[in-house]
């Protein structure tokens, strides 16, 4: 989970079920989670769901409820893998609810492609 560099707040549990923490640095000035990072969070781990190079073609997440400071599990799955897209979509909840659901649209980038970089 390299990407944002989320990786010291996100601890894989299992292939698909994440242990999120956030902290004081994630906080908006109403003391809740930034819709922004929720975000970030929700691209990092969907994206590094699919093991491979991708590219965020499309996100959209829901906010249900406000995001706290504290631990949260973050809950991903493949929907579907075509031949250049794969469709992922995820869920945080914190103390059992729901507080936003995303899904994302990714885009398989071409081997050929790497090596030119």
């Amino acid at each position: 989970m390299e990407g944002a560099k989320v990786g010291k707040w996100v601890k894989i549990i299992k292939e698909g079920t994440y242990q999120i923490k956030f902290t004081d640095d994630h906080l908006n000035r109403l003391g809740i989670v930034h819709g922004g990072i929720i975000c970030v969070f929700f691209d990092e781990i969907m994206g590094s769901l699919v093991k491979q190079e991708v590219v965020t073609v499309n996100l959209n997440v829901d906010f249900m409820e406000p995001a706290i400071k504290g631990e949260a599990l973050a809950i991903a799955k493949v929907d579907r893998r075509g031949k250049d897209l794969i469709f992922v979509q995820a869920k945080i909840l914190q103390n059992k609810k729901i507080v936003a659901r995303a899904h994302g649209i990714y885009f398989m980038v071409p081997k050929t492609f790497l090596g030119s970089a």
